[in-house]
């Protein structure tokens, strides 16, 4: 059974994303709890200005280029928001989409990208990052049910945890990096998420203001929106 499928299964179990997820293909990233990346220091994501960062909200798209190209995707902080990356190994192609609240704006963002990915590459891989523990599905479905109408094998799942995340997706290889901002292996309980929703949505309010509810302001368009 692929992943997808897994996914699609356990999602509805009623206690799912109360603890962390994962699946992970052995040949991508070591499987074995705790999940182990292969790491990447703050200052090689810096180097040569070969680093983007990804914000909550937008898609990226792209080809690597030795020369020229961005080798590393960054996506850090991650802690209620996630991404999906999509890689070809053919070309170096990239499409990465980060969000927070995932609506139809940014679906249709995402799906386009996607169709252009696949007018010329067949050999795609995915993987799913993010969120935290005892946050809602409704984000999440939409874009499970996106890959598996377009067929996109998922090689990593890394869904909810405590833990702040700091990823960054080398675009020369696909494949997903830890970054030590210190440049040192983070301590026990180090990463631990101590920021609330409230707090975290608050902190998106230059980008995204949203009211008590959590909805978008009157006369926002940039709320949850994306951009490319």
């Amino acid at each position: 059974m692929s992943f997808e499928k897994f996914l699609e299964k356990d999602m509805e179990h009623q206690d799912f994303g109360a603890v962390r997820y994962v699946k992970v293909f052995k040949t991508v990233i070591t499987a074995r709890p705790p999940l182990v990346r292969q790491h990447i220091s703050k200052s090689k994501v810096e180097e040569h200005q070969k680093g983007r960062r990804v914000g909550i909200g937008e898609t990226y798209s792209g080809v690597y280029d030795d020369k020229t190209g961005i080798r590393y995707l960054v996506l850090s902080p991650l802690v209620f928001d996630a991404f999906l990356s999509i890689y070809d190994f053919n070309t170096g192609s990239m499409v990465v989409h980060r969000w927070y609240r995932f609506v139809p704006k940014q679906k249709d963002i995402l799906e386009s990208a996607i169709v252009r990915l696949k007018r010329r590459n067949t050999n795609l891989e995915a993987r799913l990052v993010g969120m935290q523990n005892g946050q809602s599905l409704i984000s999440l479905k939409p874009v499970v049910e996106l890959l598996e109408a377009h067929k996109i094998p998922i090689v990593e799942i890394d869904l909810f945890g405590t833990e702040t995340r700091h990823i960054a997706l080398d675009h020369k290889l696909g494949t997903s990096l830890d970054i030590f901002l210190e440049d040192r292996l983070y301590r026990p309980g180090e990463l631990s998420n101590a920021l609330t929703l409230e707090q975290f949505e608050r902190s998106l309010m230059p980008v995204m203001p949203v009211d008590a509810l959590g909805k978008a302001k009157p006369g926002n368009p940039n709320h949850d929106g994306g951009s490319t």
